[in-house]
């Protein structure tokens, strides 16, 4: 399948594992050059060595933080030399019951889920906009929309999907698109 994706620059937030790492490979299969995010070198450095195609690279940094965040999108930008996909995978369930919760643990669901996908998004955007548009795809989850997981990860996803659709109304003038 031709997605298109050839020679785009892209970046995957949470890419060591699981369904980031799935999307960083796929997105090197459509030639895309990819910027590898998360918070551990070795699975980044295992990923980017299955990468097919080159011109990767992996940073290490933690986007659920502003510093990690704003140092995702510069060290994406210094190697590959723009943005033009950006995929916000980072996630994380806590407490498992509302019994559970507390402060604490809403706070850690809503920094994890919600504001890694809002820090990089926004610290993308100027890049986006500096080469003609380009996509954001904010990874959420169906407990985002239905009850039945953890609540603050429920809570943080239902944000996720709120905030897709802000950005998309807003930066669509700018030839961004934003998905959840």
């Amino acid at each position: 399948m031709d997605l298109e994706l050839n020679g785009k620059l892209c970046l995957v937030s949470g890419a060591s594992r699981g369904i980031g790492r799935a999307i960083a490979i796929e997105l090197a299969r459509e030639g895309g050059r990819v910027a590898a995010v998360a918070r551990g070198r070795g699975d980044l450095d295992a990923l980017i060595g299955a990468l097919p195609g080159a011109g990767h690279t992996a940073i290490v940094a933690d986007a659920a933080t502003a510093e990690g965040a704003g140092a995702a999108i510069d060290g994406c930008v210094a190697v590959l030399g723009g943005i033009d996909v950006v995929v916000t995978v980072v996630g994380k369930s806590f407490a498992r019951t509302a019994s559970a919760m507390d402060d604490a643990d809403l706070a850690s669901s809503l920094d994890m889920n919600l504001w890694s996908a809002a820090r990089v998004a926004q610290r993308a955007v100027p890049h986006l906009i500096a080469r003609g548009g380009g996509s954001i795809t904010m990874l959420s989850s169906i407990w985002g929309r239905e009850a039945g997981g953890a609540p603050g990860y429920n809570t943080a996803k239902a944000a996720v999907i709120a905030l897709a659709k802000a950005l998309a109304r807003h930066y669509a003038r700018h030839a961004i698109r934003v998905n959840s």
